[in-house]
């Protein structure tokens, strides 16, 4: 049979711009908004492929708050997993990379998801960073992990060789 892990980040935060020194990472939401720049921050540690399974798909599941938008938002690479959500500031932020996902505009309280395959088939068995980031003025905010049961989590699949 398939195996379906289900993993929370190990780091998740946002910086804003508005206040490039000032860490966000036990707050209960990851803010996404254009004007002011505010980007959100997931960090992974996947595992490698189980014994005789091979790597089939990778799922990034996010609830949006009670804050929704009408407009898209981007998932990005972030190439430097060094970062810690205890330390993340907009002054210290990592690079962003290349669009791995788009999620579209819904309604309060829905979940997104969002496929990652390419992406994490070449990150098994090391952490893997993402960011989320918007280039419009109506923001979103998705739960993060310190929400609890609404926590964002990466969905991964295996099948038998």
């Amino acid at each position: 049979p398939p195996i379906v892990i289900s993993l929370t980040p190990t780091d998740d935060s946002y910086v804003t711009k508005r206040k490039p020194q000032t860490n966000y990472g036990q707050e209960s939401r990851l803010k996404v908004d254009g004007s002011p720049i505010e980007t959100s921050y997931l960090k992974f540690n996947l595992p490698p492929s189980p014994s005789q399974y091979s790597f089939r798909s990778a799922t990034l599941r996010l609830k949006v708050t009670g804050n929704s938008s009408i407009f898209s938002q981007s998932v990005r690479s972030v190439a430097d997993i060094f970062w810690t959500e205890s330390t993340l500031k907009y002054a210290n932020r990592p690079t962003i990379g290349s669009l791995l996902a788009t999620i579209p505009p819904g309604p309060a309280e829905s979940w997104k998801e969002l496929d990652l395959t390419p992406y994490i088939s070449t990150h098994l068995n090391q952490p893997a960073s993402v960011a989320i980031d918007s280039q419009n003025l109506d923001g979103v905010d998705f739960y993060s992990q310190e929400s609890g049961p609404n926590s964002p989590a990466l969905i991964l699949n295996f099948a038998p060789r």
